[in-house]
């Protein structure tokens, strides 16, 4: 299968491409956030099986250039589009979900936040973050150095951050652009524990971050916001614990107990069955008939 993968220039976009070429298809990544480039000109040229389009928003996409839903029709005509949108569950997205939706954009919206009341779980498919498992070299529980770990910017999270690191408790990882995706994957693999916060880029709603499943796949405890709707896909207490209070964060990584390493274990063990890159793409694949 040839396959055209249209990225930003987002940092994570790495992970997503990467979750991507892992499963062996003629892929060609293209960079799509740039001033003069006509995404339907690119289809119809190239006449790929599939494309693959990591949504943005044109209007927050600051000096950037992000086609609009009719350029994005004229592409879905020459090739299957699919749409992997990373925040279906904050309302600033709605408005360009549902007009992609009336003017037949894409073939496929994919939601990658796990947000159940999105226009995308109307008409597409509810999702969480596509990741290559083998970005995550197995570490042995006894060998991880870190009891804490985080990994991006601050933002929302900012309050929660400084908490942490101002009482020693935090490590942390910068997810600047210039650093690789694999460098971010080794870290999380020293960790016992990943904290997340879950609010989304606007702060008004929950939603599920990639960075859950990067946890489970890194073999480590995830630390959850209460309030996420993680809870829709995995067991509080069973498969992540949660918090309220910034306390709450350091008391439930400084654990020693057992139980903590069985968390993690069970944690990755249904990550990696059930929303592995391998397992992602093959739904994708099945909603538009390509397998």
């Amino acid at each position: 299968m040839r396959v055209l993968f249209f990225t930003t220039c987002t940092s994570n976009n790495q992970c997503f491409a990467g979750s991507f070429l892992c499963l062996g298809h003629d892929t060609e990544v293209i960079q799509y956030d740039v001033h003069g480039f006509n995404i339907a000109e690119v289809v119809e040229a190239k006449k790929p099986d599939l494309c693959i389009y990591i949504g943005a928003l044109g209007w927050c996409h600051i000096n950037r250039h992000v086609p609009d839903a009719d350029l994005l029709a004229r592409a879905n005509k020459a090739a299957p589009m699919v749409l992997i949108c990373c925040d279906s569950g904050d309302a600033p997205w709605w408005p360009t979900l549902e007009e992609y939706h009336v003017k037949n954009s894409f073939r496929l919206q994919v939601s990658i936040d796990g947000c159940k009341d999105s226009p995308i779980a109307k008409y597409g498919r509810v999702a969480l973050t596509p990741v290559d498992p083998a970005q995550f070299p197995k570490i042995d529980w006894e060998k991880r150095d870190l009891k804490l770990g985080f990994a991006g910017g601050f933002g929302c999270r900012s309050d929660m951050l400084n908490y942490l690191t101002g009482r020693g408790e935090l490590e942390w990882f910068s997810g600047s652009p210039n650093r690789p995706y694999e460098e971010m994957c080794m870290f999380y693999t020293r960790c016992r524990a990943i904290v997340n916060s879950a609010k989304t880029g606007s702060g008004q709603r929950w939603h599920v971050k990639g960075r859950v499943i990067e946890a489970g796949l890194a073999g480590a405890v995830l630390i959850e916001s209460a309030e996420a709707p993680t809870k829709d896909w995995f067991e509080p207490g069973r498969d992540y614990l949660t918090w309220s209070q910034f306390e709450d964060i350091v008391n439930l990584a400084n654990r020693t107990d057992p139980e903590m390493q069985a968390i993690a274990q069970r944690f990755h063990d249904r990550v990696l069955q059930e929303h592995s890159a391998q397992a992602f793409w093959g739904n994708v694949f099945k909603d538009i008939g390509l397998q």
